[in-house]
Formats: C-alpha cells, structure tokens, sequence
C-alpha cells in the first residue's frame, strides 16, 4: 500500500510554521518614549508604556494627524492630535490602575503588512485582573503606522476596539440570515 504522506511535504511545513515570524511585545527590548526606528516594535515600545502608566512616553507613537478610535459606552469616537488622544489614553490608563488590572503580556502583533513609509498591523490584546484569573476585556487592534519624515514609525490609526472582530457573533448572525 502506497502512503500518501510525503515526508518531505511534512519537514517542509514543519520548517515553514516555525520560521514564521513571532511580534509579541517582549520579544524586543521595548523601552518607552523611545522612537520607533522599525513597525515591528511600535507597539512593544507603546506596551512598555501603558505597563509603567507612563501616558507622556506614548506620545511618541502620535502625531498630529494621528487618529485614535475610543470607545465611549456603545459609541465609537474619533479623537485627533497628540494631546487629544493622550488625554483619552490617561483615563483608559487611570482606568487601568483603578480596576488593578494589567494589560496582560504579551500583546501579540499578529500580523504586519508593511508597504513603503505604512504598515497595517493586527494585533490581539486581553485585559485580566490583578491576579491574571480573569479576563476583563479582549479585542483585536487594528493599527495603520506611518513612517515619519525623522524615520520614526507613528500611529496614523489607532483603533484598538476593531468593530468586525469585536461585534463577530453579531455579523455571524447577520451572515446567516
């Protein structure tokens, strides 16, 4: 009987799945307010801020044409410009230490697209408890950075609250109907 596995086939793929390559936030020594020289450590250099509630170091990561999209209640609201969008990151980051939650580690980059001076990032975030026991909140990012005219990577949006991959089970229903 002939096998149709082929094991060549097999060390192929094994290779190519372990080649891939890994973004999460500490696998880079991240340092916070430091510029961006490279997409892929945007975000790890953002993490090390929020994890140290250092809210004036994330103002590296924006401009002023920066967009971040908040989440106020059930509304999704657009806030512009450096100081605009830090002062929405303080509460999230006072709301942060007040519930004694932490952004849990590793903020995982799934994915970077990048194209010339922009890049696409998706990346997955959870929020637990103090203790790590529960999640909080989970989401999926959607980042589009820009690289700057000094060669540092910004966010041109930030939208860490992704409307089809948080609201999937309502456009899963849709879909079936």
């Amino acid at each position: 009987m002939k096998s149709i596995f082929n094991i060549g086939v097999f060390a192929a793929l094994l290779v190519s799945l372990f080649s891939l390559p890994v973004y999460a936030a500490d696998s880079v020594e991240a340092k916070c307010g430091v510029p961006a020289k490279d997409p892929y450590i945007l975000s790890a250099h953002f993490h090390k801020c929020w994890a140290e509630g250092n809210v004036e170091g994330l103002g590296a990561y924006y401009d002023e044409n920066s967009v971040f999209i908040s989440e106020q209640g059930k509304k999704r609201v657009r806030i512009t410009g450096v100081d605009n969008i830090l002062k929405q990151l303080r509460i999230y980051v006072k709301l942060s230490a007040d519930t004694n939650s932490t952004l849990a580690n590793p903020y995982k980059v799934v994915e970077v697209n990048e194209a010339g001076d922009m890049a696409l990032v998706t990346a997955a975030w959870v929020i637990r408890n103090a203790d790590g026991s529960q999640v909080l909140r989970e989401a999926v990012a959607t980042e589009v950075y820009v690289k700057t005219k000094k060669g540092n990577w910004v966010y041109a949006i930030d939208d860490p609250f992704h409307p089809l991959l948080v609201h999937r089970e309502h456009l899963l229903s849709f879909a079936q109907n």
